[in-house]
């Protein structure tokens, strides 16, 4: 196996790890977010970068791609019904 290979492999498993360090905010996929996206860390995550807004809650989304905001959409319509 090749160096370049072996680089791509390792920065493919670890890309979530190196996004967190280098401060670039992704969201993983919606099976992630299952294991990932717990109540308590939901309410870290509003307290943090949520507002209270009439009767809704808002959470601050500006750096997240188009289609990751649709993936956390989705599973908040699924979720919390």
């Amino acid at each position: 196996m090749n160096l370049i290979v072996l680089i791509l492999i390792v920065l493919l498993v670890y890309s979530e790890y190196i996004n967190y360090f280098i401060k670039i905010k992704v969201i993983p996929s919606e099976k992630c977010l299952y294991e990932l996206l717990t109540p308590l860390a939901l309410a870290i995550w509003i307290q943090d970068d949520g507002t209270w807004k009439d009767v809704s809650i808002r959470i601050a989304t500006n750096s997240f791609k188009l289609n990751e905001i649709e993936i956390l959409k989705n599973f908040y319509i699924k979720n919390l019904k």
